[in-house]
């Protein structure tokens, strides 16, 4: 399925592209503006004029996020769980994901300032948030595999411990059945001590 633009003219004269927010849009619109270097040519103009930033203040501001994130990290806004049981581990799972999803959104961060083709220590960046992006996520599998295994643990104990009561309570039947025909034999035999 491919993605729809349109162009625009702005306020200050220079068009502008307006697509959907999906690669087929943005592939759309390239393909179109590739035809028209004039276009190609104002909207550079433009963003450059008005999108651009330099490499120190998009090194400052990627810095600044990250060392927010790790102090999240290190106050406990990201606090890791205490696996011993399963609610522990569950919101283990939970943290890990959240973080996995912070750094899905530092990787959008990272993709816009990729726009003005500083890449170079960028990319470093990217590669290493993916791989830890990647240890999250195999940590929470592992998590919640873990999870899965210990529910099925105990549901195998709650089945054998409902099974020794059902059998304890057949057990406490029979013996009851056995002491009442008893008692009843007792009734029904004549007793010498009423003679």
């Amino acid at each position: 399925m491919r993605g729809s633009c349109a162009a625009e003219d702005v306020e200050d004269g220079v068009s502008g592209v307006l697509i959907e927010e999906n690669a087929a849009s943005m592939a759309a619109a390239l393909e179109t503006l590739c035809g028209d270097r004039e276009a190609m040519r104002r909207i550079g103009e433009g963003a450059q004029r008005e999108l651009y930033i330099s490499w120190e203040d998009a090194v400052a501001n990627a810095f600044s996020r990250y060392g927010t994130v790790i102090e999240n990290y290190r106050s406990g806004v990201y606090e890791a769980r205490d696996d011993r049981d399963i609610y522990h581990t569950a919101g283990e799972v939970i943290d890990r994901y959240n973080l996995a999803k912070e750094y899905q959104r530092l990787l959008r961060e990272n993709a816009v300032l990729g726009y003005a083709g500083i890449r170079t220590g960028i990319d470093e960046e990217v590669e290493r948030m993916r791989a830890q992006q990647a240890e999250d996520t195999a940590i929470a599998q592992m998590k919640i595999e873990e999870l899965k295994e210990r529910v099925t643990k105990t549901r195998a104990e709650v089945a054998a411990g409902q099974q020794r009561l059902r059998e304890q309570a057949q057990g406490l039947q029979d013996d009851l059945r056995q002491k009442l025909r008893a008692m009843l034999e007792e009734i029904r035999r004549p007793n010498d001590r009423f003679l």
